[in-house]
C-alpha cells in the first residue's frame, strides 16, 4: 500500500496535474490524501491541515503493516512546511519510507529566507526524507545541502492527447494557456500581439486560464487589468478555463505557444510540454530552469517582462515559415520520446517501489 499526499486538482496547477497523474496511474495498492491551497484565513488553513493529518494518521495506524511508502508533494511555504513536517516525522517515527516530489524551483529561496531556529528545523525535517524527486538534473541543487538524501531526476509529462486535425487558418495562431497571473507574463503577450497588429501582421491570440493572485497582483487586480487590455480586440479570444477535448483542439490548432513566465516557483511547466507534443513552437523566458527546457531547436528564450522579445520572436517565425515547420516536427517527436505519461509513471513507480 502506498499513501499519496498532494494538492487537489482544483484550482488547476501544473503541480496538481502532475500529482494526480502519478496517483491515478500508479498500479499498486494506494490511498490518496488531498491538501488544499493557502486560501482562507490562518486559522482555517491550520484547521484543514490538522484535519488532514489526523485523517492520515488514522488510516496510517490501522494500515501500518501494509504501508510500504508515503509519496508526498511538498510545499515551499511556512504553513505548508509545518503540514509536511507532520507527515515526514510520522513516517520516520514508524520507519516507513518517504518519497518527496519537488515541483517548484524555490526550495533554496524558501530555506534561505528563514531565520534561526526555523531554518534548522527545516534542515532537521528534510534530513529525514529518504528520496526526493526533482524535474531535471540541474534542480538537484535545490537539495544539495542534504548529504543523506537520495535525489533523482524525473521529467514531468505531457498527458496523452487525441490526434486531432489542425484547423486551417490564414492567421498565425498564438496560444497562452496558463493561469491569468501577472508573473506568468500574460500582459506582455497581449502587448506584443497589440504591437504586431499595429504593424499589420495577421495574428490571432487565444488565452485560456483563470485569474489567480501572486506577489505582484491580487486575483481581483489582475482580473481588472486583463479585462481592460483585451476588451474590444477582435484578434484576442479569451476562453476562461478549458479542459478535455476543447483544450486539446486549442493546442492542435496553435502555431506558437507563449509562456513568458517570471513566476517565482516556475520549473518545468506541463503546459509547455503539452504544447510541444501538439507541435507548437515555444516562446518562454530566461527564468529559473526554463532555458534548460527550451533552446533554438524548439523555440525562443526571451528576457522576462519583454513584450519586444516576444514580438521579435513571433516575427522571426512569420518571416521564416520553414523554421516554424521544422520546430513543429522536432517538438512533437521530442515530446513523444521524452515526456510520455508511460515513462513518467514507470519512473515514479520504480522510485516508490524501490
Amino acid at each position: 500500500m502506498i499513501f499519496f499526499i498532494g494538492p487537489k486538482l482544483k484550482p488547476i496547477t501544473g503541480q496538481a496535474m502532475a500529482f494526480n497523474m502519478a496517483f491515478t496511474h500508479y498500479l499498486g495498492g494506494k490511498r490518496v490524501f488531498y491538501y488544499e491551497g493557502s486560501n482562507g484565513g490562518v486559522l482555517t488553513v491550520i484547521f484543514k491541515n490538522l484535519f488532514l493529518f489526523f485523517l492520515f494518521l488514522y488510516h496510517f495506524i490501522f494500515n501500518f503493516r501494509d504501508v510500504k511508502c508515503v509519496y508526498l508533494t511538498t510545499s515551499r511555504s511556512l504553513t505548508g512546511f509545518i503540514r509536511d513536517a507532520l507527515f515526514i516525522l510520522t513516517c520516520r517515527l514508524f520507519k516507513v519510507r518517504i518519497v518527496n516530489h519537488l515541483h517548484g524551483a524555490d526550495f533554496i529561496n524558501f530555506r534561505d529566507s528563514l531565520k534561526w531556529p526555523f531554518k534548522s528545523i527545516v534542515d532537521f525535517v528534510y534530513s529525514k526524507i529518504d528520496t526526493s524527486i526533482v524535474l531535471m538534473l540541474k534542480m538537484k541543487e535545490q537539495y544539495a545541502m542534504y548529504d543523506g538524501m537520495k535525489v533523482v531526476s524525473i521529467s514531468n509529462c505531457a498527458p496523452p492527447m487525441s490526434n486531432l486535425p489542425k484547423k486551417h487558418s490564414d492567421s498565425l495562431k498564438i496560444l497562452y494557456l496558463s493561469n491569468i497571473m501577472y508573473s506568468k507574463g500574460v500582459l506582455f503577450v497581449i502587448e506584443a500581439v497589440d504591437n504586431l497588429i499595429k504593424l499589420g501582421i495577421d495574428v490571432q491570440l487565444t488565452i485560456a486560464g483563470s485569474p489567480m493572485g501572486d506577489e505582484y497582483k491580487t486575483s481581483e487586480e489582475i482580473q481588472l487589468i486583463f479585462k481592460e487590455m483585451i476588451t474590444g480586440k477582435d484578434y484576442i479570444d479569451y476562453l476562461g478555463t478549458v479542459t478535455g477535448i476543447i483544450k486539446e483542439q486549442l493546442l492542435a490548432d496553435s502555431d506558437v505557444f507563449v509562456l513568458p513566465s517570471f513566476y517565482r516557483t516556475e520549473a518545468q511547466p506541463i503546459s509547455i510540454l503539452e504544447a510541444m507534443l501538439s507541435g507548437s513552437a515555444i516562446i518562454t523566458t530566461n527564468h529559473n530552469y526554463l532555458s534548460d527546457l527550451i533552446n533554438s531547436n524548439n523555440g525562443f528564450v526571451v528576457e522576462p517582462r519583454s513584450a519586444k522579445g516576444i514580438e521579435t520572436s513571433i516575427l522571426e517565425l512569420i518571416n521564416d515559415k520553414s523554421k516554424l515547420e521544422s520546430i513543429s516536427v522536432y517538438n512533437k517527436d521530442y515530446a513523444e520520446k521524452h515526456y510520455s505519461l508511460e515513462t513518467y509513471v514507470n519512473q515514479i513507480s520504480k522510485v516508490i517501489n524501490n
